[in-house]
């Protein structure tokens, strides 16, 4: 893990829509991940707060009932909580020194940003670290559940010349690794910005993928395996994996730490299989393609490139807000229908995009003539947005 990868898991929109995809870093004690972490809050004026299950107990989870005037039990939030009203990163140290029990509190925590009755803020980040169960003081296993909602990546702190250089300034200054100043609120802009093309992009891969090996969707380890602490594939951590492929490109993050962020969810051995089939399809970018800056044509011999295509177009365009949603939806038809009413009879791979035009109520003019060819496969779905009658 660097702060190229970390930058890019707190600056991404989640599967929830909050900002951020939750992160666990693991090491060896001492290295300095603390340091590491309130160093990225600070550079980003970001609010923090470092929460350690061993030192607070469950209280600090906002999980003891509280009786209320109205004779009903409540579940205050806790007070470090007021610092969160504009979001931050909320850092869960030692985490693995919370037992089975106080785990399962921290599962909507992780994942909604729910703590008891609170909601925190959709600026609220959530990073976790721990050293190895074995290394740890009275530590536990991570329950599969709880560990399959982040991403896990290995941390080895500042190497000896930066370390150095922080300690002559009492740790205040860890540019070398922590990274450059960076404003928040304006980096969330940006990020926000381009988000629905990345985000279209990067779930046509993964779906193509997930469906030419459908057996790398869910591989949980076996209860007892030391793996399932860790990152596996499920269909939730692989969503977590789009996210990441998302950010990636919107971040610029080179090849190698590519791989590394999205290894973190779903794990080096899907990762490097997904790769090769990122390398093998070799998609135009949606935007330009729908605006006529660069051209394709189905190949029915790649069908899983044409899917991948017409899926990052119906990506970007269905929803409501979408950039030149009218203009680049009515191109989108214009390559499902060519697909549809193409020579070959592989119309069945244009279903997929089709789908999620129809889903949006994206329709054209000329929308009898492209969807009459899929026939009775698509009326449900026709039915159900209300574009014909039942």
């Amino acid at each position: 893990m660097n702060s190229k990868i970390l930058h890019a898991a707190l600056f991404c929109v989640s599967p929830e829509g909050h900002w951020g995809l939750p992160v666990f870093l693991w090491s060896s004690p001492g290295v300095g991940k603390t340091h590491f972490v309130r160093d990225i809050a600070a550079r980003s004026g970001l609010a923090y707060e470092r929460l350690s299950p061993g030192e607070r107990g469950e209280g600090q989870f906002g999980v003891v009932p509280v009786p209320g005037a109205d004779d009903l039990l409540h579940y205050p939030a806790p007070d470090w909580s007021a610092k969160f009203t504009n979001g931050g990163i909320l850092f869960i140290d030692e985490l693995n020194t919370a037992p089975p029990a106080l785990q399962a509190p921290l599962l909507g925590l992780v994942q909604l940003r729910t703590l008891g009755s609170h909601v925190f803020p959709k600026r609220t980040r959530v990073v976790a670290a721990a050293n190895e169960t074995m290394q740890a003081a009275g530590g536990w296993d991570l329950a599969p559940a709880l560990a399959n909602r982040f991403g896990h990546f290995d941390f080895d702190g500042l190497d000896n010349n930066s370390w150095g250089i922080a300690l002559m300034g009492n740790f205040a200054n860890m540019e070398g690794d922590a990274g450059p100043m960076v404003n928040a609120e304006a980096e969330e802009h940006r990020v926000a910005e381009a988000w629905p093309g990345a985000i279209a992009t990067a779930a046509s891969i993964v779906a193509s993928f997930i469906r030419r090996k459908p057996g790398m969707l869910h591989m949980q380890p076996k209860t007892g395996d030391d793996k399932a602490s860790k990152a596996w594939p499920s269909r939730r951590s692989w969503h977590y994996a789009t996210t990441a492929l998302a950010s990636a490109k919107v971040h610029g993050l080179n090849e190698i730490d590519t791989d590394t962020f999205l290894a973190g969810f779903v794990g080096i051995g899907a990762v490097q299989e997904l790769a090769t089939h990122r390398t093998h399809l070799d998609l135009p970018e949606p935007a330009d393609l729908l605006d006529g800056k660069v051209t394709w044509k189905h190949d029915s011999r790649r069908l899983d490139r044409t899917i991948a295509v017409l899926g990052a177009c119906a990506g970007l365009v269905a929803p409501e807000k979408a950039e030149k949603r009218k203009d680049r939806g009515n191109r989108c038809w214009e390559l499902i229908g060519s697909v549809l009413n193409g020579p070959d009879s592989t119309a069945d791979c244009a279903i997929p995009a089709a789908r999620v035009m129809l889903a949006a109520k994206m329709t054209t003019k000329d929308f009898e003539k492209t969807w009459i060819p899929l026939g009775d496969r698509l009326r449900p779905i026709l039915v159900q947005a209300g574009i014909v009658g039942s």
